[in-house]
């Protein structure tokens, strides 16, 4: 509820700006976070079902500001 999750993400995009080899972003997380990535401006590429556990499904995600 402090937004602690939001401003350690956005530290460790902006560390990889920084570095000019880096030209995509991407996160795998599941339903229950890609919510939060989609806010702070990532992109849903893919689903997988199932893909961590039965019911638990991947999110394949890319940051679309670097």
């Amino acid at each position: 509820g402090k937004s602690l999750g939001k401003k350690l993400l956005r530290y460790r995009i902006e560390v990889l700006k920084a570095i000019p080899s880096i030209k995509k972003l991407t996160v795998r997380t599941s339903q229950l976070a890609y919510k939060f990535y989609e806010k702070q401006g990532f992109t849903l590429n893919e689903i997988k079902r199932n893909y961590w556990a039965d019911g638990f499904d991947m999110y394949s995600m890319q940051y679309n500001e670097l």
